[in-house]
């Protein structure tokens, strides 16, 4: 998988941002599945989205993430928990054996 050569985003950042938003998420859909998300948190899984496509370039499922249209209804929360996942996977995926550090920021919350 690779990873931007010259990423205007930094890594640890990135992860962090990523991380903590699904955790939200999360929470959220333990207590509200099927609630909208609120216009904030549908922008901030939006910003995750455009952040992964400009460092994740290669990631095939990636690919196929599209960022949710503020017109009308926003997402359930339960489908932003599973663009979040999608979203924390790929940015796993593409990091090196020797990405300790990254890797543990996006597993363990």
């Amino acid at each position: 998988m690779a990873r931007s050569k010259k990423p205007e985003i930094d890594w640890y950042q990135f992860a962090s941002f990523v991380a903590a938003l699904y955790d939200e998420v999360d929470k959220l859909s333990k207590k509200t599945p099927g609630a909208p998300m609120s216009d904030f948190a549908t922008e901030r899984v939006n910003r995750a989205i455009r952040d992964a496509k400009k460092l994740l370039t290669d990631d095939a499922y990636l690919a196929d993430v599209h960022e949710f249209v503020p017109a009308g209804n926003n997402p359930e929360v339960r489908d932003a928990l599973l663009v979040m996942r999608e979203v924390r996977e790929a940015a796993y995926r593409s990091l090196g054996d020797d990405d300790y550090e990254l890797k543990n920021v996006l597993r363990v919350r």
